[in-house]
């Protein structure tokens, strides 16, 4: 494999000459048997016309200048890093939530990635607190039952209006429940608002439509101007939400769609952190997912600028700290 060596002081002197003489700079390249590109870049160190000390001087102060420039990361820097990974969040999160809040720098992501393979490599026993997304093959999808009359009752996703699409107000949620285990009867509600990404997590007692009425009731209370509109899939544990809701604020998928509600598809992949797939929800507390619900909605999110869901919905709705 052939190296790369840079010009050498009589390739420079050999270059100031030729060019000097009018010669090309393919054909200084030939004569000296390099790339057209390295000739090129060489002549572009000087303005006007090239001089060999002058590159020089330009090559030593562009050297000194990239050591002086590269960044020292000590115990403190880590610390934090580490403090991120524990907190279950991503190198780019840690690295994009200190740029949003103006603090210290921290090393790159690339840069977190490698520590932390070689902390692992050299610490069987580190535990960084960070659990990787596993993403399986896709299932065949189950010819489901023909959906209930509720469907019918309530506006296709078509027909939703752009500013819901858009995100740019706050008060539409989009809904859907996690199942644990098959044979096990609860289920978890999620909600989660689609201006701000505020999650909300319920758990039912089972997968009925009478559960997740009580539940959004419950989620409501007095604030009537908590939920604008749902966005939901055709199960008919949503049977009940034109109880809620006016059945033209409720906008339901088409059929064997969860792609077209995918803000809240991605949501439940995170809530998957906590609640891995094949175990009870019985064996989880409301106090326990009331903690999951405060990790995800203080969680940075880069389409918020690294900002968290709780602090974007106290900025679009002031009145948030009372739900």
């Amino acid at each position: 494999m052939k190296r790369f060596t840079h010009l050498q002081p009589d390739e420079l002197s050999k270059i100031s000459a030729l060019f000097a003489a009018g010669v090309s700079p393919s054909a200084i390249a030939d004569g000296l048997t390099r790339h057209v590109s390295t000739i090129r870049r060489e002549l572009g160190r000087c303005k006007g016309a090239y001089n060999e000390h002058d590159a020089q001087a330009n090559r030593r102060a562009a050297r000194a200048c990239c050591a002086g420039n590269a960044q020292r990361f000590g115990a403190e820097h880590w610390a934090r890093v580490e403090l991120g990974l524990c907190q279950l969040r991503s190198p780019e999160q840690i690295v994009g939530r200190a740029w949003t809040l103006g603090e210290a720098a921290l090393p790159c992501c690339a840069r977190i990635y490698t520590w932390l393979a070689e902390r692992c490599q050299h610490e069987p026993h580190f535990c960084h607190g960070k659990r990787v997304r596993r993403y399986g093959k896709r299932c065949e999808q189950r010819k489901r039952a023909h959906p209930g009359s509720w469907v019918a009752r309530v506006r296709p996703i078509a027909e939703r209006p752009a500013h819901i699409n858009e995100r740019t107000t706050f008060g539409h949620w989009d809904i859907d429940t996690v199942e644990g285990r098959k044979s096990d009867s609860p289920r978890v509600l999620v909600a989660i608002e689609r201006a701000s990404l505020l999650v909300k997590l319920a758990r039912l007692p089972k997968n009925s439509a009478l559960a997740v009425h009580k539940a959004l009731k419950a989620w409501r209370g007095r604030t009537r101007t908590l939920f604008q509109s749902l966005t939901t899939d055709q199960g008919c544990e949503f049977a009940h939400l034109d109880r809620f809701l006016p059945a033209e604020q409720i906008f339901a998928c088409d059929a064997h769609s969860p792609w077209q509600k995918g803000i809240v598809e991605n949501c439940n992949g995170l809530l998957r952190f906590y609640v891995p797939k094949g175990e009870p929800i019985s064996d989880y507390s409301a106090e326990y997912l009331q903690y999951v619900e405060d990790m995800l909605n203080d969680r940075p999110r880069r389409s918020l600028s690294w900002l968290t869901p709780r602090e974007v919905a106290s900025l679009l709705r002031p009145t948030i700290r009372a739900i």
